[in-house]
């Protein structure tokens, strides 16, 4: 029978993953709607896509700082907008070695 200290942890687990999956799920459907109001030739250069990766990887630098060192935000905030939420998912950013 699981105690409550060791359900605890799973849960706030669970609330993480969730979050970051929230996040990157939010930043495909934004990728995927700039891709819609700027579409790109096929033999063109990926206008749209270098410019959201270009921003999101300044965005997601700025916004690490500010929420870890300059306000405190709600605790989830940092998994949403980790490497591996929101940005990964808009950009394609290589999330997925990032420790929290």
């Amino acid at each position: 029978m699981a105690t409550r200290e060791s359900a605890q942890p799973k849960r706030h687990r669970a609330e993480i993953l969730a979050t970051i999956t929230a996040g990157g799920v939010l930043g495909a459907c934004a990728r995927y709607g700039a891709t819609l109001i700027w579409p790109t030739a096929p033999t063109a250069f990926p206008w749209t896509t270098f410019w959201i990766d270009v921003t999101g990887c300044a965005a997601m630098g700025i916004l690490m700082v500010l929420i870890t060192e300059r306000f405190t935000v709600h605790p989830l905030t940092r998994p949403f907008l980790s490497p591996c939420g929101f940005p990964h998912g808009n950009s394609t950013s290589t999330g997925g070695n990032f420790l929290m």
